[in-house]
């Protein structure tokens, strides 16, 4: 009886280890399955959402119409006034704003000494002629030798040229307005009892009768523009009104900095005061049509190489296609294969795009609306 019970307790502690083995095995393969799922999860691939894009759809059309130009006006004529001598101010006749007249006195400076050497050099100037006069009549009688009467009228050259140099001295000490036109600057300095040096700047005058634009196009622009060509000019500070105004002139080469090519366009002042010197402008040139064919905005040209290419957009799927550009213009350009009128090519995300890309597109208009 006793080796029967030992022999069952031994039982149920090999049954206990039994158990106790199967529910760890079970614990490690619910792990190891986990694991091995958040694994297959993490590599399983994400899902893959379109790109939104905008497109345009080609159209058939010209290039040309208008050059858009922007930059600064400016009046056709512009001084600014420099002090050429030195010294202490005695009084300042303008201020900002004021009209002025050519010749009409701005600044004076202390002339006493000035004053002073000129009639001494006029003086001068006066004997030396009177002297040559005397012995020339002498030289009629034979009484004075050539090399006297020439060193008498060298001696007059040597005083007129003291005298224009004192006299210019002389009125330099008073400052005048070389154009007509308004003050549109006037340094701090130029007060009454400051001291100027030689070379100072005094003030800027803009004559705003006539104006002008100054602004840059680049190198596919300016082979279409010349001086003569109508433009219309826009002065925010003017409002809606477009003003009616001429190409003057085309720069024959570039920018060193910029590579763009500079233009001026001017047209007469008709706002008065409301545009001035500095104000930002912008025009249109009109030009004539050009290269007529399959347009395609230049926003959705890219180049790799020699090759110039798009992406054509077609059931969702951004396909890259090869095209001839055969004209550019501003915005748009000419091509002459790769593309059909009708279908839709890329003009945002360009550079980000690649073949066979799933996209989400919204239609912004046809290549003839580019800007």
């Amino acid at each position: 009886m006793h080796i029967l019970c030992r022999i069952m307790k031994r039982m149920r502690r090999i049954g206990g280890l039994a158990a106790l083995t199967a529910l760890v095995w079970l614990a490690v393969a619910g792990c190891s399955a986990e694991v091995h799922g958040e694994t297959a999860d993490a590599q399983a691939p994400a899902e893959t959402r379109p790109r939104a894009i905008e497109t345009m759809e080609v159209v058939e059309g010209r290039l040309g119409g208008e050059v858009r130009v922007s930059g600064l006006v400016s009046g056709t004529r512009e001084a600014d006034v420099i002090a050429e001598t030195q010294g202490r101010i005695l009084s300042v006749t303008f201020d900002l704003g004021q009209s002025v007249s050519e010749g009409d006195v701005l600044v004076r400076f202390d002339d006493r000494t000035e004053r002073l050497a000129m009639q001494q050099a006029m003086e001068q100037r006066d004997g030396a002629a009177l002297e040559l006069e005397a012995l020339e009549r002498q030289a009629d009688r034979g009484t004075v030798s050539r090399a006297v009467l020439t060193n008498a009228r060298a001696a007059l050259r040597g005083a007129e040229v003291a005298y224009e140099q004192a006299l210019r001295a002389y009125e330099n000490r008073t400052v005048r307005a070389p154009i007509d036109g308004r003050i549109a600057s006037r340094e701090a300095v130029i007060r009454e009892g400051n001291f100027a040096t030689q070379g100072s700047r005094v003030a800027r005058i803009v004559d705003t009768t006539r104006l002008r634009l100054s602004g840059s196009v680049g190198e596919r622009e300016v082979r279409f523009l010349q001086e003569g060509q109508a433009a219309l000019v826009n002065v925010t500070a003017w409002g809606a009104d477009r003003l009616e105004a001429r190409v003057v002139a085309v720069g024959a080469g570039s920018d060193g900095q910029t590579g763009s090519f500079p233009i001026a366009i001017e047209w007469d002042n008709c706002c008065g005061d409301v545009v001035r010197s500095g104000m930002s402008a912008s025009a249109v040139v009109s030009t004539e049509d050009l290269t007529q064919g399959v347009l395609v905005p230049t926003a959705a040209l890219r180049r790799l190489g020699e090759a110039d290419y798009v992406f054509v957009v077609d059931n969702g799927v951004a396909r890259r296609r090869n095209v001839d550009v055969r004209d550019r213009f501003g915005p748009r350009a000419v091509v002459t294969n790769g593309l059909s009128v009708g279908e839709h090519v890329a003009v945002t995300a360009v550079s980000r795009l690649r073949d066979g890309d799933a996209v989400q597109a919204t239609r912004v208009g046809t290549s003839e609306d580019a800007l």
